[in-house]
């Protein structure tokens, strides 16, 4: 796709350009015919649909769809084009507007194009290696990093986000694994394999449309918990009919294959597949240890023993990834103030990830490999920076603590608006409370940080001791306050000049609570209650 540029000399200068009706004209033809080829490619690309039922096919849709529309824009910036375009509007030709629609359609569908091109461009890998990979290995690592991906994709992108472009991308993607299931399972030769065999293949077709299935609603609930504000909520049935039946069958054709000691190993293989972590599945292994099985059956336990490391790994790897993407906000519990609950928050996700390699102790062997070895630096390393993050988090609130409770304790009790006592003007004196709400966060924080064994500052404790006292005064000076200014605004001049006297009382005690007292005044509980 080539815009034709005009054959006229363009050297000159614009303003000249305008004014001569041969140039202007030529220009105008010119300028036709871009705007013609233009609709058309975008009436043709915007009409094409994916080629094929897989998902990869739509990936190559939208990759063809932004080179076309690139070579497009890239020619209307070429200085030629824009030269035109200026020529055009100085000669204030009403084509000058149809063309501006036309290039700015084009610049919306280029940046959709450019948009998806590049969200799905990140699946690419993941949805060869389910079209074409080879391996069980494959397939299983591939489904959860391509959810994982989709995931990404609904949160990131501008069009992906939407039930209309999401939905028939996993039917695309259900399509491929189920073709990849048959084109495995090929009932003309599976019956006239080896029976080990047959079994192995049907046993990993069935696993992977049920990890198809378990990872999608494992993805939903992470895209819930993200704090999205669309969910997926999409037609389960119209995903997952088929690839459910497939899994009924394959189901079948085992059984078909299965003999007792076979069963055996199906039932454990389901159940390490239905455990949600590492510590499960080695609590499962150290009871099956202990049970007198058939060698092949106790040799294929001592294999999972790697898998409980693998799992373990990518839980420490999960939990990493969570603490790092969250170390500037970090997920507070209901309640917990910044400080002591970005520390909880740490400790939380520590905790789950030591539970589990306490655990491995029991078994010497299973760290004192190569790969348990690894694992363990793995843990160590996460756990390392995570007592950075708590120590470094608890010595600058404990400094910044240290440094302005004092100077908070030093604010008066009241503020005023206005220091004239002329008694023409004491009508509109107004009093505030001055309870600086960084103390009500310092009492907070010293509770949690104490609950959570850290060292407080003495006099951080001694205001939290006071919590229910400085509560007690502040309650008190406030519903006093707002009784006094309600009084005073009823009151006319007549009716202040009357009750002087005693106003001049009533001033005299305010007068303390804004330039005498303070919060850490012995006598404030007597004033206040005068």
């Amino acid at each position: 796709l080539k815009l034709e540029l005009p054959t006229v000399n363009l050297d000159r200068e614009v303003t000249l350009l305008a004014t001569v009706p041969g140039v202007v004209q030529s220009l105008k033809s010119c300028a036709a015919t871009w705007q013609k080829l233009i609709s058309r490619v975008l009436e043709e690309e915007l009409k094409k649909v994916p080629q094929g039922n897989g998902p990869l096919a739509e990936v190559d849709l939208w990759r063809k769809k932004n080179a076309t529309f690139s070579a497009l824009t890239e020619q209307i910036k070429l200085p030629e084009v824009q030269k035109v375009l200026e020529i055009l509007q100085k000669a204030e030709s009403e084509f000058t507007g149809d063309l501006k629609v036309v290039f700015s359609d084009l610049e919306k569908h280029h940046m959709e194009a450019q948009d998806n091109a590049k969200f799905l461009s990140t699946l690419e890998r993941h949805l060869k290696n389910l079209s074409t990979g080879t391996g069980n290995d494959v397939i299983s690592n591939t489904i959860p990093s391509l959810l994982n991906a989709l995931r990404m994709v609904w949160i990131m992108s501008r069009h992906y986000n939407k039930d209309e472009r999401m939905v028939p991308l996993l039917e695309r993607i259900s399509w491929e694994i189920c073709a990849r299931v048959r084109r495995v399972l090929d009932l003309q030769t599976l019956f006239a394999q080896d029976t080990t065999a047959a079994k192995f293949k049907v046993i990993e077709a069935k696993n992977t449309l049920e990890q198809w299935k378990k990872c999608y609603f494992t993805t939903c609930t992470q895209v819930e918990e993200s704090g999205s504000e669309r969910f997926w909520k999409f037609d389960v049935k119209r995903l997952f009919e088929e690839t459910d039946y497939m899994a009924s069958i394959c189901q079948e054709m085992h059984d078909v294959f299965q003999d007792i000691e076979e069963k055996l190993k199906r039932f454990i293989d389901q159940s390490f597949k239905t455990l949600r972590s590492a510590e499960t599945a080695f609590d499962m292994l150290l009871k099956y240890k202990q049970i007198q099985i058939r060698e092949t059956i106790n040799k294929q336990l001592m294999k999972k023993f790697r898998d409980v490391l693998e799992k373990y790994s990518k839980e420490v790897k999960m939990v990493k990834e969570i603490f790092v993407q969250n170390l500037k906000d970090p997920p507070l519990y209901k309640n917990h103030p910044p400080v002591a609950g970005a520390i909880s928050w740490s400790r939380s996700l520590f905790r789950r990830i030591q539970h589990t390699i306490l655990r491995f102790q029991e078994v010497e062997e299973l760290l004192a490999t190569e790969r348990g070895k690894e694992v363990k630096q793995k843990y160590l390393q996460v756990a390392k920076k995570m007592k950075e993050y708590e120590d470094q988090k608890y010595h600058q609130w404990r400094e910044r603590t240290e440094h302005v409770i004092p100077l908070l304790l030093k604010d008066t009790l009241l503020t005023v608006s206005s220091a004239t006592e002329d008694l023409v003007t004491k009508k509109s004196i107004c009093f505030a409370l001055n309870f600086s709400p960084e103390i009500q966060e310092i009492i907070i924080e010293t509770k949690y940080m104490e609950q959570l064994g850290l060292p407080v500052p003495e006099l951080a404790r001694y205001v939290a001791l006071q919590e229910d006292k400085f509560l007690r005064y502040t309650s008190k000076l406030k519903a006093m306050l707002d009784r006094y200014h309600k009084l005073m605004h009823m009151m006319n001049e007549a009716e202040i000049k009357l009750l002087n006297d005693y106003l001049q009382e009533l001033w005299k005690l305010l007068k303390t609570g804004y330039k005498r007292l303070t919060w850490k005044s012995v006598g404030n509980g007597d004033t206040i209650l005068k």
